[in-house]
């Protein structure tokens, strides 16, 4: 069994993450597997780009050229939009004949545009990490439901036209890949859902398959050991957040946070120790009368796994998200987690059980959920265990890929 994996980065962010993890089950469990990328920065012989480093001016530029129709939208709101009509000359391996299935993972930013897709001559399965595949170019589509009939004044580009580039970049994937046969893996059930009533997928075969994880390096780890390690405070509750650029990106609800925070008595914040990772710390501070500490950026799961286990609950007020790793990664150390009832939360968070759901985009329940979580030191410890008991149940890599064989096998004669 050859498999291609084909991603835009290797491990640059929370879905090229999980497209490695997934490679390197697949690897240890004998499956021949190859990831093809437009930017790598692993050392693994098994991860491959024609793209050298002296070649990154060329990345940037098809990078910038896929942004370009976009920038004719002077008033579009700051979030991701895909236009999606420029290849990285990387592809060319995807070509070969050395390969089985082609497995497309996150394939932006000038990665593979709409039409290349329909000249791999595989058969493909698409692991689908956003809402993109489905709709005109955004990548979480929010209140709007166009996607289901046809995008067209798109809210994202804050057009008023019928025939926007929305709607061109929708027209496109239904002209494109009306003859391809998608066998699509989403990570949550509500990402499926979305994909099942979308004009683009509504005929593609629609499986749920969650990411994998690493149960022997994220693993829960004494709190105490893990604080030193950190150097974060001892005596203090310690509620973590974090995400890739988790200032930066708004979908990933800081704003919630920080309007959660500042609902907590003056008298009762001195008890309590915030930790941020993900991001550097801003020039303006987020909240006064708080203890933040910023962790900046990790790359290596060890030192992920050190932080998780060193908070008392990880807080994720996402505003829409698909399957987040951080979340994952939180239970699987025995950190429980706070995070609004949306998108694929409810896979991982079971209410009171491992966690709290609060109402969407309520900042009081929010709040009610951490200090529901902290004030009582025996049910922190009952959600830990059920946390890591999740995770051992559903997303071990040994569960996982096993998934994944059985839909490669179906695919092959």
């Amino acid at each position: 069994m050859r498999i291609a994996l084909l991603s835009t980065f290797d491990i640059l962010g929370g879905a090229s993450k999980a497209a490695y993890r997934l490679h390197r089950g697949l690897i240890d469990k004998g499956v021949n597997s190859k990831m093809l990328v437009g930017i790598k920065t692993v050392d693994d012989r098994t991860v491959y780009s024609n793209i050298k480093k002296t070649d990154r001016v060329l990345q940037s530029l098809l990078f910038f050229l896929n942004s370009v129709p976009t920038r004719f939208y002077k008033k579009r709101r700051k979030e991701l939009f895909s236009p999606a009509w420029v290849t990285s000359p990387v592809l060319k391996m995807a070509k070969s004949d050395n390969f089985q299935i082609a497995h497309l993972q996150w394939i932006n930013n000038g990665f593979i545009s709409i039409w290349f897709i329909k000249k791999i001559k595989k058969p493909i399965v698409w692991t689908i990490h956003d809402m993109w595949i489905f709709t005109g170019g955004c990548h979480y589509a929010g209140d709007c439901i166009k996607y289901i009939t046809g995008c067209e004044n798109c809210p994202v580009l804050n057009s008023n036209k019928k025939n926007d580039l929305s709607k061109w970049i929708f027209n496109r994937k239904l002209r494109n890949w009306k003859n391809q046969n998608f066998t699509i893996i989403s990570p949550s059930r509500w990402l499926a859902e979305c994909a099942k009533q979308s004009l683009i997928l509504k005929s593609s075969r629609i499986e749920v398959i969650p990411y994998n994880i690493n149960t022997e390096v994220y693993k829960p780890l004494d709190k105490t050991i893990a604080r030193n390690i950190m150097n974060l405070p001892q005596s203090k509750s310690i509620l973590l957040f974090g995400a890739t650029n988790s200032l930066g990106d708004k979908r990933k609800g800081i704003n919630y946070l920080v309007d959660a925070l500042q609902k907590i008595p003056l008298d009762k914040r001195n008890d309590l120790a915030v930790v941020v990772f993900g991001s550097s710390k801003p020039e303006n501070p987020l909240i006064t009368e708080f203890e933040i500490t910023f962790m900046g950026e990790f790359r290596d799961d060890q030192s992920l796994s050190i932080i998780y286990s060193s908070a008392d609950v990880f807080i994720a007020p996402s505003l829409e998200d698909n399957l987040p790793l951080t979340i994952m990664e939180s239970l699987a150390c025995g950190t429980p987690v706070v995070a609004f009832n949306i998108g694929g939360m409810p896979d991982m968070i079971e209410h009171k059980k491992n966690g709290y759901l609060a109402i969407p985009y309520d900042t009081d329940d929010l709040i009610a959920g951490i200090q529901w979580i902290i004030e009582d030191q025996q049910r922190k410890c009952s959600l830990g265990k059920a946390a890591r008991r999740k995770v051992m149940e559903n997303y071990t890599t040994d569960i996982v890929i096993k998934k994944y064989i059985e839909i490669y096998s179906s695919l092959l004669p």
